[in-house]
């Protein structure tokens, strides 16, 4: 029996099991309500979560295949076929194996503030971080990297609200050589996405939203030793248009 979502999986498990979604949660750590939250798709399963359940319960083989796939893909079930798209346009071949969607590598997506400005919220609490597992094509994203889920218009038109971006993360980057290019600027304990531009004659560092109605952020040329580039985006997930772009 194959499912298209974490949703119908549940829904299966609970019926066939004869087990209601409130003992799903006991036994994984979590209220009845996240549960329900899973099963209509409006949150992603934690870590933690996928780790307990298959503790848990005893899956059989075909159950635990179907389980990890559905969970890890949560959301963001139309990437399956946007990635099908993408391997046939490079492939003369229209048979693209399912085999291509094992490939996935589970990263830690977070929020973006919603005053514009181009702030990650990253949560620390570990129970608490959502993932999402990003396709592994050319081998263009690690475990390191992280997704932030695009919030307001700060970054319209050229990103949109609930859109996802990958962020490439990178050690020893030198910022200004990123002129003019997209980068995750860490600054003070705050990380924010941003266009980076250096200003004329003053050397000072100017961060860009892409919606004019946003104010630029500036950083003085004196402390931009107190500024860091940790990475640049690899992929952006367009939920509006269900695409994804490298």
């Amino acid at each position: 029996m194959n499912f298209n979502t974490l949703g119908e999986f549940l829904k299966y498990f609970s019926e066939s099991r004869d087990c209601t979604y409130e003992y799903i949660g006991m036994k994984t750590g979590k209220s009845k309500g996240a549960i329900s939250q899973y099963i209509n798709g409006s949150k992603n399963p934690s870590k933690n979560f996928i780790e307990k359940f298959i503790e848990e319960f005893k899956l059989t083989k075909e159950e635990k295949e179907n389980f990890l796939l559905v969970a890890e893909l949560g959301r963001t079930d139309f990437l399956k076929k946007e990635i099908k798209k993408y391997i046939n346009n490079k492939k003369p071949s229209n048979n693209v194996s399912d085999e291509i969607f094992t490939s996935f590598i589970q990263i830690p997506i977070y929020g973006m503030a919603s005053a514009g400005n181009g702030l990650i919220e990253m949560d620390e609490n570990i129970e608490e971080i959502e993932y999402i597992s990003i396709p592994n094509i050319n081998k263009n994203v690690k475990k390191r990297d992280f997704a932030c889920r695009v919030r307001g218009d700060s970054m319209e038109p050229h990103y949109h609200d609930g859109d996802i971006i990958v962020v490439d993360v990178q050690d020893g980057i030198n910022i200004r050589v990123l002129n003019g290019q997209e980068a995750l600027i860490y600054q003070e304990g705050s990380k924010y996405l941003k266009r980076v531009f250096f200003e004329e004659g003053t050397g000072n560092l100017i961060l860009k939203s892409y919606n004019p109605a946003y104010a630029d952020y500036i950083i003085p040329n004196h402390e931009l030793d107190k500024v860091e580039c940790k990475g640049v985006i690899s992929m952006v997930i367009s939920m509006r248009n269900k695409r994804f772009m490298f």
